[in-house]
């Protein structure tokens, strides 16, 4: 298989809604942060935010997910379209991008309730505090 990193202003308008898509999806969203309905607009204005270096995740030309981290604050998210949970793909886009991005630190937060990812992030040496009790943070230092 081919896994390689697009940067979501770079990619076309088909694969943009199929982001948008993804990401509005009910098992995608209730993970958010933020959780509501984007529209298309939204999603133009998110993807022009120059302080969010967001990558679009390709399997063999296909859109599987995102990976978004802040510049300024080292906060990322992952996206994995939930056609393709449970095939790898969450591993092969971390460790595709701390590759990448070696010396890179990386924090974020987990909802306590997604076991998928709080086993994703475990795997690859996150260190974990409760925030409180719906949220897990995360942390992993760069190499």
């Amino acid at each position: 298989m081919s896994y390689y990193f697009e940067n979501i202003q770079n990619i076309s308008e088909a694969d943009n809604l199929k982001i948008l898509n993804m990401r509005n999806h009910p098992d995608v969203a209730k993970q958010m942060e933020t959780p509501k309905f984007i529209t298309w607009r939204e999603h133009l204005e998110y993807i022009s935010n120059t302080q969010k270096n967001v990558k679009v995740f390709y399997c063999n030309n296909t859109p599987v997910g995102t990976f978004e981290l802040n510049l300024e604050s080292s906060e990322f998210g992952i996206m994995i379209d939930p056609y393709y949970k449970g095939a790898g793909f969450g591993t092969a886009m971390m460790k595709l991008f701390l590759e990448e991005f070696p010396n890179h630190d990386l924090k974020s937060k987990a909802k306590k309730d997604n076991t998928v990812a709080v086993k994703l992030y475990e795997k690859f040496d996150f260190k974990f505090t409760d925030i409180d009790s719906e949220y897990f943070g995360i942390k992993r230092k760069g190499e």
